[in-house]
């Protein structure tokens, strides 16, 4: 990823199309030991979103941080199922790959 915007296409569980998403990529500063990427994007639905991935190494592997804000106006109680869900789906598959340690990932 470069510091730079891209434009993405949306939809829910492949099927229904939620429109396009701007995601808006930079790399802030942080504390040493630690990289962090965010996403400051948005969509006509959410037109607030800033997901900050954090990663820091320890002595005992990896320490992996997903922070979402997000604002959907008056629709907001209605989309945060639909992102912890994603969420949490995509932690178990993170979690899956670091268990086999990204074997599905390598050539």
């Amino acid at each position: 990823w470069s510091e730079e915007g891209y434009l993405g296409a949306m939809s829910m569980f492949g099927l229904l199309p939620l429109g396009e998403q701007s995601i808006v990529i930079s790399f802030p500063d942080s504390e040493p030991g630690t990289k962090v990427l965010r996403d400051a994007g948005g969509s006509r639905l959410l037109p607030v979103w800033d997901h900050r991935i954090e990663v820091t190494g320890t002595g005992n592997g990896t320490i992996y941080t997903d922070r979402v804000t997000f604002d959907a106006g008056w629709l907001s109680p209605f989309v945060l199922p639909s992102i912890k869900l994603f969420f949490r789906h995509r932690q178990k598959r993170l979690r899956r790959l670091a268990t086999d340690r990204f074997s599905a990932l390598k050539d």
